[in-house]
């Protein structure tokens, strides 16, 4: 396995290569992560959808690692979901689209990644399936710049 890694803006430096755990069932996910850990794996792309708390969802995942920091912290999406939506992960209007969370801008957000950041809970903070408008749009306001933007890339995507 290789062991090449990439250096953030913030100095911190991630594995290149990571296990990513999005639509793996319950029960697998746990012996995937293992394995990967004991093969070298030092790189774990994992995430719970908690609403629109920043800091709280981050605590829960902290917790369910049993770590004090992530070495990078993603905003999946420039948008908000429902927080009383009618799935506390993926909320849905009867027309099957995402039910947004319109009063929350994803400025908004990233100041609470940056709050993150300056709890020492996160090494570095960035964003994810941003376009160059809301990322041009949110580095007007931001005090610290995203780290990486993650975008989707694989054989199977339209």
């Amino acid at each position: 396995m290789t062991h090449e890694r990439l250096v953030l803006n913030t100095g911190a430096e991630i594995p290149a290569l990571g296990l990513g755990t999005w639509q793996s069932k319950p029960g697998q996910v746990a012996n995937a992560v293992l394995h990967a850990l004991r093969s070298g794996y030092r790189h774990i792309d994992a995430a719970y959808c908690y609403g629109n708390e920043v800091e709280e969802g981050l605590d829960r995942s902290l917790q369910n690692l049993g770590l004090d920091y992530v070495n990078l912290y993603l905003v999946h999406w420039p948008v908000a979901l429902n927080p009383n939506g009618n799935d506390d992960k993926f909320p849905s209007l009867p027309s099957v689209k995402r039910d947004l969370y319109l009063q929350r801008s994803h400025t908004e957000t990233w100041k609470d990644m940056e709050a993150v950041f300056a709890a020492r809970k996160a090494k570095a903070i960035g964003v994810a399936n941003y376009s160059l408008s809301y990322l041009k749009e949110l580095l007007t306001t931001a005090k610290i710049m995203p780290a990486v933007n993650q975008m989707e890339n694989h054989p199977l995507l339209p």
